[in-house]
Parts: C-alpha cells; structure tokens; sequence
C-alpha cells in the first residue's frame, strides 16, 4: 500500500506541476500541446481508478473483519 500510496503522490505532484506550467504560459497565449491535454486526462481517470479501487478495498475489509476499524477511513486519498 506504501508503493501505491507514493507513486499516486508522485502523481499529483506533477499534475499540480504541469497545471502551474500551464496557466503560466496561457499568460503568454500559447496553446498547451495535445499530449500534455491528454495526458491530464490520463491523470484525473487514474485518479478515479485509484479511488474505486481503495473504495473497493474499504468494502471488502469491511466484510472480511467486521469487528475491525475501518481500513482506509473510507477511501481517504488525501493521504
């Protein structure tokens, strides 16, 4: 879960880079390249995965250890 957790970190660290890179040149009136586009787009659907899947996790620990607290405070990414 560490690895998971680092490399999303990771991540939206360079998302939150790129985005500041963009409003940066917008300034300046240039278009950002189509793959950089794409590429965000990429992130905010990993993002989504990422949450499904720790959502999932939630659930199945839930079922499995009933009796336990709740494994990742339901799905907290904020990390």
């Amino acid at each position: 879960m560490d690895i998971l957790r680092r490399k999303y970190e990771d991540l939206i660290a360079k998302e939150a880079d790129i985005k500041k890179d963009m409003s940066r040149v917008e300034g300046q009136r240039k278009r950002p390249r189509e793959d950089v586009l794409l590429w965000l787009e990429h992130v905010e659907t990993v993002k989504k995965q990422v949450t499904e899947g720790l959502l999932i996790l939630e659930e199945q620990f839930a079922e499995q250890f009933p009796d336990r607290p709740q494994f990742l405070a339901a799905a907290d990414i904020s990390w």
